[in-house]
C-alpha cells in the first residue's frame, strides 16, 4: 500500500517523510523546491507487524505560472507529483501552520477533489497545544471536519502517533476495497491482444475504450508494457490487455523487448480470449501461425482481426471474400476461428469487434448437461467405434462423460483402455464432441481416464 505526501513547498513534507521512515533520506532545508523528483520509502510499525508497513512517497511542492521555483519551461515537479498521487491508495496533504492558507493549498485541495482521491489532511508545524488553538482554526474555512484534520509537528514528531493510526485505519480500508476489486475482476473475462509490433494493436485498444489508452506512433514496438483497460458491452463487464507486440527471438535485440514478449506470452497464458491483430498490407506470417498454434493449445478461444483493411489497395466486391479463404488455407486446423476485417483508423467495422468478443465469450463458458454429453458420445461411438485394442483385441467401451471446466470446455471422459486409443481417433472423438455440441467457434480440452491410477490422456 502506497501514501503521498503532497502539499506547497517548504511545508514540511521532506521532514515528516524522514519521520515516518526513520530515515534522513529526504533533504531537509528551509530553502523551498529543494524536492524536485518522487522519492520512496518504507514505513515500519513499531511493533514490527509487517501487516502494518506501507510505502511513503515524497513530493516536491506545487508551483504554478507565476511562482516557479524551478528551472524548467514546464511544470514537471508537479507533474511528479500528480504521477505520485496516481500510484498512491491514500494521499496525505500537508498544510503549513505557521504561514497559514496559500492559493495553491486551494489548487491542490481542488484537484484531489477532482480525482476523489481518499485524503487525509494535517496541518504541520503545530508545535504546542496554544498554537493548535490558534492556527487550526483557519483552515477549517476549506470545508474540512475538525474531526478530519490532524495537528502535527514533524519537526517535533508530536502528533505523529495519531497520524499513522489514522494512515492505518484509512489503509485497512483501501485494501479492503481492492481486494474486493480483485476478486470481481478475476472473474471478468480477460482479452488478449496479440500480434506482431505495428499490427495497430493499440490504436485497436483505443478505438474499443472510446479514449487514448495506449500510445500510438508509426514506430515499431511503442508499446513496451502490458496496458490493462475495462469496459462494458451489453451489460457485461471484460477486461482487455493489450501487449507489445512478438517478433521471432532471432530479431529480439533489446532485453527490454525481450521482458515485453515474456508479458505478452504470459498475457496470452492467462486471457480467456485471444484477439490476434494482423496488418492487412503483410498477411499471415510463419511467426502469427506458431502464435496462434500456441493459444489453441492453451485452450484459448481466438478472434483473427484483419486490421488496416482500408490500406489494402483496388479492393473490390471479391477481395475480402478471396483474402478470407487464403487466410482460411493457411490456418489448416485452425480454419474454423473467425476472421473480422477492421480498420482503426477509419473506425471501420471496429463496432463489430466487440459483439464477436462476447459471442466468443459466451461460446467459451458454455456448459453442456451430461445426459446431452453421454447421448452424443453414444452416437459418435456407434457411427465409428475404436479399433480394438491389444494382442487379445479387447474392445474400448466408454463408461461415462461430464463437463469439468469453461473457458476453455474440458470435457473428462472414463473408459477402459484409455492408453491404447490411438491418437486419430482422439482428434476425431473431440472434432465431433466440439462441433455436435456447439462449440463451433472455440477449442475445448478432451481428458481421457482409465482404470488404472495414472492413465489418464489430456488432449
Amino acid at each position: 500500500m502506497i501514501v503521498a505526501i503532497v502539499g506547497r513547498p517548504n511545508a514540511g513534507k521532506s521532514t515528516l517523510f524522514n519521520k515516518l521512515t526513520r530515515r534522513r533520506t529526504a533533504i531537509v532545508s528551509p530553502i523551498p523546491g529543494i524536492t524536485r523528483d518522487r522519492l520512496y520509502g518504507q514505513v515500519t510499525c513499531p511493533d514490527g507487524n509487517a501487516a502494518n508497513a506501507f510505502t511513503v512517497i515524497d513530493t516536491g511542492g506545487f508551483e504554478s505560472v507565476d511562482s516557479m521555483l524551478q528551472p524548467f519551461a514546464e511544470n514537471l515537479v508537479w507533474e511528479q507529483s500528480k504521477v505520485a498521487i496516481a500510484e498512491a491508495d491514500i494521499v496525505l496533504m500537508l498544510f503549513d501552520g505557521r504561514s497559514g492558507i496559500h492559493p495553491h493549498d486551494r489548487e491542490i485541495l481542488q484537484h484531489l477533489r477532482n480525482i476523489n482521491k481518499t485524503t487525509v489532511y494535517a496541518v504541520n508545524k503545530i508545535d504546542n497545544e496554544s498554537q493548535e488553538r490558534e492556527l487550526l482554526w483557519e483552515f477549517f474555512s476549506l470545508g474540512l471536519k475538525e474531526s478530519g484534520l490532524l495537528a502535527i509537528s514533524a519537526a517535533h514528531s508530536r502528533g505523529l502517533s495519531k497520524l499513522r493510526q489514522t494512515l492505518h485505519t484509512h489503509l485497512a480500508a483501501a485494501e479492503a476495497a481492492r481486494q474486493k476489486k480483485f476478486s470481481q475482476e478475476a472473474r471478468l473475462p480477460a482479452i488478449a491482444l496479440i500480434g506482431r509490433p505495428n499490427a495497430g494493436k493499440s490504436s485497436l485498444l483505443n478505438r474499443i475504450v472510446g479514449e487514448n489508452r495506449s500510445i500510438v506512433s508509426p514506430v515499431a514496438g511503442t508499446t513496451r508494457d502490458s496496458i490493462h483497460s475495462y469496459l462494458s458491452y451489453s451489460g457485461k463487464r471484460y477486461k482487455i490487455v493489450d501487449t507489445a507486440g512478438i517478433r521471432r527471438k532471432t530479431k529480439i535485440k533489446e532485453l527490454v523487448e525481450n521482458q515485453s514478449v515474456f508479458q505478452s506470452i504470459n498475457a496470452l497464458e492467462r486471457a480467456d480470449i485471444v484477439v490476434y491483430v494482423v496488418d492487412a498490407l503483410e498477411g499471415l506470417k510463419d511467426q502469427d501461425a506458431r502464435l496462434l498454434n500456441l493459444a489453441y493449445n492453451r485452450g484459448r478461444a481466438i478472434l483473427l482481426l484483419i486490421n488496416k483493411w482500408d490500406l489494402v489497395p483496388d479492393k473490390n466486391e471479391l477481395t475480402m471474400r478471396d483474402y478470407e479463404r487464403n487466410i482460411r488455407r493457411q490456418l489448416g486446423d485452425l480454419s474454423f476461428i473467425p476472421v473480422h476485417f477492421v480498420s482503426s483508423l477509419t473506425n471501420y467495422r471496429v463496432h463489430k469487434t466487440l459483439e464477436l468478443i462476447a459471442e466468443l465469450t459466451a461460446e467459451a463458458a458454455k456448459r453442456v448437461e451430461r445426459r446431452v454429453l453421454e447421448e452424443t458420445l453414444r452416437q459418435i461411438v456407434a457411427a465409428n467405434p475404436p479399433t480394438l485394442a491389444g494382442v487379445h483385441k479387447r474392445p474400448i467401451t466408454f463408461q461415462y462423460i461430464k463437463q469439468t471446466e469453461v473457458m476453455p470446455p474440458t470435457l473428462s471422459i472414463r473408459c477402459n483402455r484409455a492408453e491404447k486409443i490411438k491418437t486419430a481417433y482422439q482428434r476425431y472423438l473431440r472434432k465431433r464432441l466440439k462441433h455436435e455440441c456447439g462449440w463451433h467457434r472455440v477449442p475445448i480440452r478432451l481428458i481421457l481416464q482409465g482404470k488404472k491410477v495414472g492413465d489418464r490422456i489430456r488432449l
